[in-house]
């Protein structure tokens, strides 16, 4: 009876993971269906220049029109600093191949999204050697309004960005599962720079610092070496996602002016510390735009709830040498920092998105922990 039911379990774990996206796709589901991109794009570059991101006096217009036009303009040509030149292009770019392949600028967002929850199993197995444990934060993820409202309002990078995080931990634990290392810390920092190749690139320094927070605590002195000489890489990909740019007559120095301005673009979000925690745990949002509290549809119980167990993780951590995980540690110390970076200015629900699933890996760990405290203090 028991393997039966531990056979049984991963099954309908799966079977519910595959009907939660395939409803969220279903309901959107001409979205994806569409093969009309060009016979649109008039309608979304006319969006774009009568809006407050080429017009002054225009208004706002939704992220997902602004990638699709963005994406589009990019195919014909146009400079990535030119159009929505605030975020890097390697997203656009991408977006730009659904639509080369599909006619349809949407249907990236659903591999990225597919992809994204099969490598957040796999990281799973890495941290507990267990199918059915490795499933509960895909799970847990596939119930995600959050998640859920990426693949049904597109094309959005977030999801994107989170698939290059979630690829960068998998190949760090598999370099250090390995003693051929230097490979590996090869496919962790490309994919490090897709990640600050798709968003604001200042994040990428809470992956970087991870990595080197893990090593040190570990005193792998000669994988630090490795790993920051391999880290070179990432900022080279953001490099080549402007290399149009520089062969357009704009020199280094220029493109990094270009980096400077996109740096003090993003500061202009720090405007309201602290205020990760007010949405985070109990849905009071800070709204960059006016003085108003506003609550977010997307809040759910599991955020406070899995912060509670990184709290747990933390302490089991410090208290007990035997409940750490090495293929958790990259999970977790990045999560401390990521948070710790979201305290210095305004947040959006958005910026979880890259959150969650690592935090869900966490929450697991941490009820697993739990339990078997609880069992060893029963004998």
């Amino acid at each position: 009876m028991k393997k039966f039911i531990l056979r049984f379990l991963p099954l309908l774990l799966f079977v519910m993971i595959f009907f939660n996206v395939y409803l969220a796709v279903f309901t959107v589901g001409s979205t994806y269906q569409k093969h009309d991109y060009w016979k649109r794009y008039p309608e979304l570059k006319k969006m774009y220049y009568d809006s407050i991101y080429a017009n002054k006096k225009g208004g706002f217009i939704p992220d997902e029109f602004v990638y699709s036009f963005a994406a589009g303009s990019l195919l014909k040509g146009v400079s990535p600093i030119l159009v929505n030149p605030e975020t890097p292009p390697l997203g656009k770019y991408l977006i730009g191949l659904s639509i080369i392949i599909f006619n349809n600028e949407h249907i990236l967002t659903l591999f990225f999204g597919i992809a994204s929850l099969f490598i957040l199993y796999f990281i799973g197995k890495q941290v507990f050697s267990s199918s059915l444990l490795a499933l509960l934060p895909v799970t847990l993820l596939s119930f995600e309004p959050l998640f859920l409202n990426q693949l049904k309002i597109t094309p959005l990078l977030d999801i994107v960005q989170l698939f290059f995080l979630l690829c960068f931990f998998l190949f760090f634990n598999i370099a250090h599962e390995k003693t051929k290392y230097l490979r590996y810390f090869i496919l962790a920092n490309c994919m490090l720079g897709g990640f600050i190749s798709v968003k604001y690139f200042g994040v990428g320094v809470t992956v970087f610092g991870a990595a080197i927070v893990v090593l040190l605590l570990r005193k792998e002195f000669k994988q630090i070496i490795y790993y920051v000489i391999t880290s070179i890489i990432a900022p080279i990909i953001l490099l080549a996602m402007y290399i149009q740019v520089l062969f357009s007559g704009y020199t280094l120095s220029a493109f990094l002016g270009i980096q400077k301005w996109i740096f003090f673009y993003n500061q202009g979000h720090v405007t309201k510390p602290f205020t990760f925690f007010p949405l985070f745990l109990i849905n009071r949002w800070y709204a960059w735009w006016n003085d108003s509290i506003l609550s977010d549809s997307e809040w759910q119980m599991t955020w406070p709830l899995s912060f509670v167990l990184l709290a747990f993780v933390l302490w089991t951590y410090y208290r007990y040498s035997s409940y750490r995980n090495k293929a958790l540690d990259i999970v977790l110390v990045w999560v401390v920092i990521y948070i710790g970076l979201l305290q210095i200015g305004y947040v959006s629900a958005r910026y979880f998105v890259i959150l969650l699933p690592p935090l869900f890996i966490v929450m697991v760990y941490g009820l697993r922990s739990a339990a078997m405290l609880y069992l060893k203090s029963k004998k």
